[in-house]
């Protein structure tokens, strides 16, 4: 079964004891539509961010930059995004002013992820329209929290 939208490339499906279901400790059959969306240009960080969710058998999509995460919003409808703050074409300011203003009706809840720590950088970051704020290096007991709380805020609790 796929779950990914036509477009999307890079969608994370993790198999949970080689069954080929979606539906994990995690997310319930029931919940399996609860979507995450990491926005993230470095090819590092991607490739942490993917360990993560596979730790926490979550399923994911994958974007290098802020004009694919608008562009996947216009084609998915996600619960949670994860968006870096530098990326090339839109950098996570412009991709969250863009996606506050064309997503009326239910609005994911966004996680500024960046390297810059700063109390300045987290009030921008929630001027701008995200959530949340999350440092990096990311820690992983701090994501699994915030993927959590979050699925609890948009009635899909992830348990």
């Amino acid at each position: 079964m796929s779950i990914c939208h036509p477009g999307l490339q890079n969608r994370h499906s993790i198999k949970v004891n080689g069954s080929g279901s979606t539906a994990t400790n995690w997310i319930s059959d029931k919940n399996v539509n609860f979507r995450i969306l990491v926005a993230e240009d470095h090819q590092l960080n991607q490739m942490l961010m993917k360990q993560l969710f596979l730790k926490m058998k979550v399923p994911f999509d994958l974007v290098s930059n802020g004009r694919e995460a608008v562009e996947a919003c216009i084609n998915g409808d996600y619960d949670i995004i994860l968006m870096d703050i530098t990326m090339p074409l839109l950098d996570g300011y412009e991709a969250t002013a863009m996606i506050r203003k064309m997503l009326r009706v239910r609005q994911p809840y966004i996680v500024a992820l960046t390297a810059n720590a700063t109390q300045e950088e987290k009030r921008k970051c929630l001027e701008a329209g995200m959530d949340e704020f999350m440092p990096k290096p990311i820690c992983f007991e701090r994501l699994q929290m915030i993927v959590k709380e979050s699925s609890l805020l948009k009635g899909n609790a992830i348990i």
